[in-house]
């Protein structure tokens, strides 16, 4: 079974966007998600 990912939605950017435009997306999210900005595992 194989899941296709629309990594442009993933990054909230339109198809045609720009290097720089998806490249702050990512950023943005890998700051979201990074385990030393949300404090990580508890354990």
């Amino acid at each position: 079974m194989t899941t296709e990912v629309d990594y442009y939605e993933l990054l909230e950017c339109e198809r045609g966007a720009d290097d720089a435009t998806l490249k702050s997306a990512y950023r943005k999210l890998a700051m979201k998600f990074h385990p030393d900005k949300n404090g990580g595992c508890k354990d």
